[in-house]
């Protein structure tokens, strides 16, 4: 084959490469997902977290504060931004405690509450267990709950109710809607539609909850503001940091790079030929890591780039080292067969080094090593092929000056080793004497959270009483069934815990959900309509409440005694579905999975 053809058939291979890879990063999806610095092979318990954080309810779910005006005017907001938001296909559910959800909520809990009270047992309905149950009744009707005693004993002469709403620590309330402790900010939780994992989705989400925002707030001409955190305003800061550092960043080594290059070649024609090797190297290196693993970290085009920095040098050899030739055929020969051997010993012992990252284990780093190695082989392979037919005949100017004025600087330099070499010491002192503090183990030590959105999750779920997420047990089963009934079995051991300190508080989808198992064990355990009278004839010799006014209360437990059990599409329609369907998700693996949330300590 003649050069020339030689030459002709590299440029359009080099050419098409490069439109196929653009073509391919055209379609390629950036992600900003931490989960892909866990395992790839990951053990149970870390597959279980990337779940939770791509897929769990969790991971799509806003926090939303509204503050500033006037307490009528931040409910209002509160209200309309739900009332809008649920109209929004982006949304599966907007909830603000607000009288609609709330009474929903109260007649599920009291319509079943023989169902969902833990007190009922075969003792609580005995002769015994009667006459101390509505005894103690009665004597709330004195306490700040009477009002609402007096409206349900007819019905609720035990207090299943009360037993209910008494494990109620959900958030305050303030003209009608959830509101913080103080009364100074309003709450609302809202459930996206989008996977977890789907960050795009999440931020449009997002924008569409502040652009909603601001219209009520001129329609309602008062001075609110609005914050929102959550898991997903985590996943989207994360994205947008990443981008605008890494775009910044490189931006700004692209610059400096350039002017170093410039002040050498002084050609702008040289300079943009001396970094075809780089650019080839990042659009293919991109291109690769999408074929590889569906989508492209931030991280990696971040780090992978710094790692790929050494590739700028092989246009510089290039051009300093075949300056005196100026035909483009004896260039490449001579420089392929003095030089060219210096620059791929140099490409092997890199790629040996990277090498390392494809076998990390961590879909994150396995990224940037074959972002790095590719675009290192890429620009390798331009400065072989490609620079010796579009640069050999390109002006250079002669650094030689400039080499010169910077050797007694460099000279001098060696003055400098003792320090250096001191230096080095109390550095290696600090890593061995402070080992235990410099290594971060956490995913957020690669993107710093910023420590006011931190501070406002952390103030919106305390406002909410919602458990961290920071700490779950995740309990297995075959089925819900299975999963429900292991749950039901810690339950003791976690109150032992709280008990002795060690947590503040657990949240268990058996609070909402009990098994099927328990339902009818409890409805085992309500007398039939003739018994539960005969038995009230007696509990309530000394107490002053006739037989006749419970009636009502006679009828409910004949009613549940008889009634299916309820399941998880029983609360659906109401404001307690979103709770109990967060806790209970399934797994292609394991069957279904039951989360129970802990609640820490201050200690």
């Amino acid at each position: 084959m003649s050069p020339r053809r030689r030459s002709f058939l590299a440029l359009a291979l080099w050419i098409g490469t490069l439109a196929l890879a653009v073509a391919i990063i055209g379609q390629t999806r950036f992600t900003a997902d931490m989960s892909a610095f866990l395992p790839a092979t990951p053990t149970e318990a870390q597959r279980l977290l990337v779940e939770q954080l791509q897929q769990g309810g969790i991971s799509r779910t806003f926090l939303i504060g509204i503050e500033g005006g006037t307490a009528d005017g931040r409910a209002a907001a509160s209200e309309a931004l739900k009332m809008r938001l649920r109209d929004e296909p982006g949304f599966a559910t907007v909830q603000n405690g607000g009288s609609e959800d709330l009474e929903r909520a109260r007649q599920h809990l009291f319509a079943h509450r023989y169902l969902l009270s833990p007190a009922v047992d075969t003792a609580h309905f005995s002769r015994e267990g009667l006459t101390t149950a509505i005894g103690a009744s009665i004597q709330r009707l004195n306490s700040p709950w009477g009002d609402m005693m007096a409206d349900l004993f007819p019905r609720d002469p035990t207090g299943e109710m009360l037993q209910l709403l008494d494990d109620d620590d959900g958030p305050s309330r303030c003209c009608g809607v959830w509101a913080s402790t103080n009364g100074e900010r309003t709450l609302l939780i809202a459930q996206a539609a989008a996977s977890g994992a789907d960050t795009d989705a999440l931020a449009r989400a997002n924008d569409r909850i502040h652009a909603t925002f601001e219209d009520i707030k001129t329609e309602l001409g008062q001075t609110l503001r609005l914050t929102v955190a959550g898991s997903p305003a985590f996943a989207i800061a994360a994205r947008d940091t990443i981008r605008s550092e890494v775009t910044g960043f490189s931006a700004a080594s692209l610059l400096l790079v350039t002017l170093v290059l410039l002040a050498a070649y002084r050609s702008i024609r040289v300079l943009l030929a001396g970094l075809l090797p780089v650019a080839s190297g990042v659009v293919i290196g991109i291109a690769a890591v999408s074929l590889g693993f569906d989508q492209v970290h931030g991280i990696t085009i971040g780090f992978g780039t710094a790692l790929m920095g050494e590739a700028i040098d092989y246009s510089i050899y290039f051009f300093v080292q075949s300056r005196q030739l100026d035909q483009a055929d004896v260039v490449q020969r001579h420089w392929v067969r003095h030089y060219w051997p210096t620059i791929r010993l140099g490409l092997m012992t890199s790629l040996i080094g990277f090498a390392a990252l494809l076998f990390s284990g961590f879909p994150g780093l396995m990224q940037i090593g074959t972002y790095a190695m590719t675009g290192l082989v890429t620009a390798a392979l331009v400065t072989r092929y490609i620079l010796p037919l579009v640069g050999s005949r390109l002006p250079r100017g002669d650094i030689a000056g400039f080499g010169e004025r910077l050797a007694p600087v460099l000279h001098g330099l060696r003055r400098l080793r003792v320090p250096a070499l001191l230096a080095g010491a109390v550095a290696l002192l600090i890593v061995v004497a402070g080992h235990d503090g410099l290594w971060r183990g956490t995913l957020s030590g690669l993107v710093p959270i910023d420590p006011a959105l931190e501070a406002a999750e952390t103030r919106l779920r305390e406002d909410l009483g919602s458990a961290s997420p920071r700490y779950l047990i995740v309990v297995k089963g075959a089925d819900r069934e299975t999963a429900l009934q292991r749950t039901e079995r810690l339950t003791p051991i976690l109150d032992r815990l709280v008990e002795n300190g060690i947590v503040a508080g657990f949240h268990t989808p058996t609070d909402l959900l009990p098994s099927t198992a328990t339902q009818r064990a409890r409805q085992a355990a309500l007398p039939t309509a003739d018994t539960l009278r005969a038995r009230l004839e007696v509990a309530l010799t000394d107490l002053p409440v006739s037989t006749d006014r419970l009636d009502g209360f006679v009828e409910d437990v004949e009613r549940q005694r008889a009634a299916d059990p309820i399941d998880l599409e029983t609360l659906r329609g109401t404001p307690l579905w979103l709770a109990v369907a967060g806790q209970l998700p399934s797994d292609p693996r394991e069957g279904q999975l039951a989360m129970v949330t802990l609640k820490e300590t201050d200690t």
